[in-house]
């Protein structure tokens, strides 16, 4: 199964100090590399389901990859199963951040590792999530919008219309054709 999806939202400006990534951060990521063959995982656990193929920075500013969920096993089967079937349709990057203190006691944050992309049913962060994905031999299913409920919009004035879906309903969170 091949699966497009966004893992990383648009990155921090230069004088950002923390733990999530800078935008030159990301951009290094994608021109050296650095996230191809990273094992895919489910909910940051310890068997690899799958890796990763390509990454690239969207319009937007946000980290895109492309990533295979292969194998034939139980637990190859079970993460494919939970994207084909709308379980885990967010995406979160597992990494390190080298944190130093500073000779005046602040903390400084370093170099960042990323030892993995997983599956989760709720990302730390918004926007992370999957796009599209293709089984063999069928076509590609791509994610529609999703808008916030009217209970949960930002502002009064927000309010879902009917292009919306519900990410619980799999099977038109999915549609479409390539």
């Amino acid at each position: 199964m091949l699966v497009l999806g966004i893992c990383n939202p648009q990155g921090e400006h230069d004088n950002y100090n923390g733990l999530y990534f800078k935008d030159t951060e990301l951009k290094d990521i994608v021109s050296k590399n650095r996230l191809h063959g990273l094992p895919i995982r489910t909910e940051h656990g310890t068997g690899d389901v799958g890796k990763i193929l390509s990454t690239y920075m969207r319009d937007d500013g946000a980290l895109q990859c492309l990533f295979e969920l292969d194998g034939i096993d139980l637990e190859h089967k079970i993460a494919q199963g939970f994207v084909r079937d709308g379980v885990a349709l967010e995406l979160s990057m597992g990494y390190t951040v080298d944190v130093k203190q500073t000779s005046g006691n602040t903390l400084r944050a370093g170099d960042k590792n990323t030892i993995e992309v997983s599956l989760v049913k709720k990302g730390a962060r918004d926007g992370c999530h999957i796009l599209a994905f293709q089984d063999p031999n069928t076509t590609t299913r791509i994610r529609n919008s999703v808008c916030k409920q009217a209970d949960e919009a930002d502002e009064p004035t927000q309010h879902p219309n009917a292009n919306c879906v519900d990410p619980k309903d799999s099977e038109r969170f999915f549609e479409g054709f390539l």
